[in-house]
């Protein structure tokens, strides 16, 4: 294991950008999402399906709304997300939030981006 020092400055390093609806707070490349106030890193949850989501506060003094991360970043560090469309993870892999393994797509050409794991009835999205 790494000292606690050396985490502190990896976070240091990544680069945050504000989100463009939710000015409070900033969201990195690889999906941490930064209270901008704070300046602290806000702890995300998991779906069942294993998507990655967090709670903010979109409105001063409301209740929390949960995002999912991958939206968060496409909005962020890609632009709009335009009606009926959705965010792909490249790699089939949803834990994987990096702007750049994810894209903006159809839900069509989302499920060709699916594979049936050999020797059974499973499907990887």
């Amino acid at each position: 294991m790494f000292p606690l020092f050396f985490y502190s400055i990896f976070i240091n390093m990544e680069e945050f950008k504000i989100h463009p609806k939710y000015e409070n707070y900033e969201i990195s490349k690889c999906g941490k999402v930064r209270n901008k106030k704070t300046n602290r890193i806000l702890k995300t949850r998991y779906t069942k399906c294993g998507y990655e989501r967090v709670n903010l506060y979109p409105i001063k003094g409301n209740h929390p709304v949960t995002f999912l991360i991958h939206r968060l970043v496409v909005e962020t560090w890609i632009g709009d997300i335009p009606p009926r469309m959705i965010i792909d993870h490249i790699d089939r892999n949803p834990q994987n939030n990096h702007y750049k393994n994810l894209r903006i797509t159809t839900q069509a050409e989302n499920n060709r981006n699916r594979v049936m794991i050999p020797d059974s009835n499973y499907i990887i999205h």
